[in-house]
């Protein structure tokens, strides 16, 4: 089964450290650049974005899940140039039992699931407010760039939060941005 034609380009950050990474496939290869090393991927790796792949091509959950679901009263923001497109933005806050669904989807990539049914309803329990701002291309509606924001924080008594300084949340940030849509790829060093 082919690979899917891709190039993404991702930021991890755990802790005060923020790598940036590229995974690239061209439908037979497959690989992940991070700074000026690439590495191939392991045929478990490849194994699991093949049965994501066809789970997708087989109308899987994926093909369902309109992401328009995800947002709770979306409203034009704007315009704005992303990757060198003219875009619309729409700013919405983020319906995060519909995201974490999303968020599950991915689970086929990757060895161990992202998130397990407990750290899911954690999540969910912590979770204040998160929202979106999608852009779409003008002209083509193809998504350009997706970034989410999420702030959440835990019920603890009174003495247990003055014990860990106020520190009983905290706020995450989540990218995408599309570029070089429809452009060929290659794999390679």
């Amino acid at each position: 089964m082919p690979l899917p034609i891709a190039r993404i380009a991702y930021t991890e950050r755990s802790g005060g450290t923020r790598v940036r990474g590229t995974l690239i496939s061209s439908g037979t290869k497959a690989a992940v650049r991070v700074g000026r090393s690439t590495r191939d991927l392991s045929e478990a790796d490849l194994d699991g974005v093949r049965a994501a792949t066809q789970s997708m091509r087989a109308g899987g959950d994926v093909l369902r899940m309109r992401i328009v679901d995800l947002f709770d009263d979306p409203q034009l923001a704007g315009r704005v140039e992303v990757g060198g497109a003219a875009t619309d933005r729409v700013h919405a806050a983020l319906d995060v039992p519909a995201a974490l669904d999303f968020v599950e989807l991915g689970n086929g990539l990757f060895a161990e699931p992202l998130l397990s049914p407990q750290s899911r309803r954690q999540l969910e329990l912590a979770m204040r407010s998160a929202s979106a701002d999608l852009y779409s291309g003008k002209n083509d509606h193809l998504l350009r760039k997706l970034r989410i924001d999420a702030e959440f924080g835990l019920d603890v008594p009174e003495a247990v939060a003055e014990a860990l300084g106020g520190v009983v949340g905290g706020t995450a940030s989540v990218d995408l941005e599309i570029a070089g849509l429809n452009s060929p790829v290659q794999v390679g060093r």
